[in-house]
């Protein structure tokens, strides 16, 4: 897309939720290639999501058996592993109360980008779990989003002319 002219190459972000929460902190830790990121709810490091997470029978479906025979494996699809390469700028959202993917997994992807000196802010959501239900929180995350792209994606604006 950026080939083709569709894509502005300084103006790329990408985010996502769950799963799509691991593949952002997992791009970010792979290219540099976006401007600005949002992990809601996502994994960092797959061996200790293993254990805490409330379906570790899941992780089964993409890895040959659990982590604890098979340590190399889950460690090496572990953002957290790779994460000193990491310099997109990094919205991270989590509920507090997330029994799916915890909190912890979005503390230790906040403090390793946090010591890089990377770009980042988290924010923990009271009561919510793997979803945000609360509407102010709803809206309070949206409107985060928003403020975070338009600092990292927008184009700066030239001083009016007289």
């Amino acid at each position: 897309m950026m080939a083709r002219g569709i894509a502005d190459p300084n103006r790329l972000g990408i985010g996502g939720w769950s799963w799509g929460g691991f593949l952002t902190a997992w791009t970010i830790t792979q290219t540099d290639l976006f401007r600005a990121a949002i992990v809601g709810a996502g994994v960092a490091n797959m061996v200790s999501d293993h254990a805490q997470g409330d379906i570790p029978t899941s992780n089964l479906r993409y890895f040959p058996g659990q982590p604890y025979a098979h340590m190399d494996a889950y460690w090496a699809a572990s953002p957290i592993r790779h994460v000193a390469a990491a310099r997109t700028p990094t919205l991270i959202l989590h509920g507090d109360d997330d029994a799916r993917v915890g909190p912890g997994q979005a503390m230790e992807l906040f403090r390793a980008l946090k010591t890089l000196g990377v770009p980042v802010r988290f924010v923990r959501y009271p009561r919510e779990k793997h979803h945000i239900d609360e509407r102010a929180h709803q809206i309070d995350l949206m409107q985060r989003v928003l403020d975070w792209l338009e600092r990292y994606l927008m184009p700066v604006q030239p001083p009016p002319q007289n």
